[in-house]
């Protein structure tokens, strides 16, 4: 069931870039949208990392790149932690 969810989430994040790539000012979108749909992408991540120590091979090849990228999701997941508070005093454009 975990891995149904990481790939809802990760749907869900396409859905949102399907809309904006079929914004009527494509120039102009609004940078709290374009947050927010990369938060849907870290939200698929995240949840991703919980469950990918599961999901052990036992073929260290593979296992060790399932370490990689749990960092990498750690690492990015800080780095977001900052990006977000310099957008939480921005406010949304009207019609957006």
């Amino acid at each position: 069931m975990d891995v149904v969810i990481t790939y809802a989430l990760i749907e869900s994040g396409r859905d949102g870039v399907g809309l904006l790539m079929r914004d009527r000012k494509p120039d102009d979108i609004s940078r709290l949208n374009v947050a927010g749909l990369a938060g849907v992408f870290l939200e698929a991540c995240k949840y991703a990392q919980g469950v990918l120590p599961r999901l052990r091979t036992g073929v260290p090849l593979h296992d060790d790149r399932d370490d990689v990228f749990i960092r990498e999701i750690t690492d990015a997941a800080v780095a977001w932690d900052k990006i977000l508070s310099t957008l939480s005093t921005e406010r949304p454009r009207s019609g957006q």
